[in-house]
């Protein structure tokens, strides 16, 4: 499942249909990105999961280098508490 175009559209203040392309490229690379990074247990109506994908989808896109970077640091902040956090990193199993 992926995080919806729509919210990432919103968040980033897009609303012409022309980028869906683009963007839905992007949530899939931030999606894949964030599973090889260990983060397992995927919502993707989880706010801190649509953050992390729309702060990935901020960082690749557009001219403006410095708030590219800005973003990228986000992104990383954002994954690497997702990584450290159980909820998102481990798999519960019930018998």
């Amino acid at each position: 499942m992926a995080v919806a175009l729509a919210n990432i559209k919103t968040a980033m203040g897009i609303s012409a249909n022309v980028y869906d392309d683009e963007l839905t490229g992007l949530i899939a690379s931030a999606e894949a990105d964030l599973k090889l990074s260990g983060v397992t247990i995927y919502d993707d109506a989880d706010p801190l999961i649509v953050t992390a994908v729309t702060c990935y989808c901020q960082a690749n896109r557009g001219t403006d280098v410095d708030k590219r970077e800005k973003y990228m640091e986000m992104y990383k902040a954002q994954k690497r508490n997702l990584m450290l956090a159980s909820e998102y990193t481990e798999v519960v199993v019930t018998a």
